[in-house]
């Protein structure tokens, strides 16, 4: 009777151990943590705009300090740029009058006229699963610049930096 109750307690002992066994199992091998940090483009913040002084500035400066731009738009053509964040590829085509709406309201635009497009973006990301719950969040920060040059002459009439 005593060997009887004594099986009884180690065939129940192995039963649990092996539960929990398994349950350890699954558990570990259901969690994950995933964190990332895409940059694209050079940074473009307040601080590098400084610089620039419209009527003073020429275009072979802003070439020097921002590289060349991301887009040059010329009036009633489409300008071509690449999508923003890590998982978007290709490219987006936009009516060039658009960039210069931004500057119409201050002042006439030319023929000469053309607009450097400049973007810098930072995409952080995580993303974590426990078992059968799983989430993920991420923050896209844009800064955008758009600089408005007088082609003939090469200075700098007008610019505009947003950051997002």
């Amino acid at each position: 009777m005593v060997r009887e109750g004594l099986t009884q307690r180690l065939a129940l002992r192995r039963v649990l151990v092996f539960l929990f066994s398994v349950w350890i199992s699954v558990w570990l091998s259901g969690c994950f943590l995933i964190s990332a940090n895409y940059k694209m483009g050079d940074t473009i913040d307040q601080e590098s705009t400084k610089n620039i002084h419209p009527g003073k500035t020429v275009k072979q400066e802003i070439l020097q300090w921002f590289g060349p731009p991301i887009a040059v738009a010329r009036k009633g053509e489409l300008v071509k740029i690449p999508r923003l964040g890590a998982n978007r590829t290709g490219w987006d085509e936009i009516q060039s009058d658009t960039f210069f709406e931004l500057f119409s309201s201050k002042q006439p635009l030319t023929e000469n006229h053309i607009v450097y497009y400049y973007h810098s973006a930072e995409d952080k990301s995580t993303a974590g699963m426990f078992v059968v719950y799983a989430h993920g969040e991420g923050k896209l920060s844009v800064n955008k610049l758009w600089i408005l040059i007088d082609d003939k002459t090469g200075v700098v009439a007008d610019f505009l930096f947003r950051p997002e």
